[in-house]
C-alpha cells in the first residue's frame, strides 16, 4: 500500500484522501484474518 500511495503522490500527483487509509486497512484486516485462521487451523476468530 505505501508503494501505491507513493506511485499516486509522486507519479500520477494525486493527493492522499483517506480512502488510502480505508484501503490499507482493508488489505490489513485482510493478511490477519486470513494468516491467524491458517494458524489457528481455521478456529473461529472471537
Amino acid at each position: 500500500m505505501i508503494v501505491f500511495a507513493g506511485f499516486a503522490l509522486i507519479y500520477m500527483k494525486q493527493a492522499l484522501t483517506l480512502d488510502y487509509l480505508w484501503a490499507g486497512l482493508c488489505l490489513l484486516a485482510q493478511y490477519v484474518l486470513c494468516f491467524a485462521m491458517c494458524y489457528r487451523k481455521f478456529e473461529v476468530l472471537l
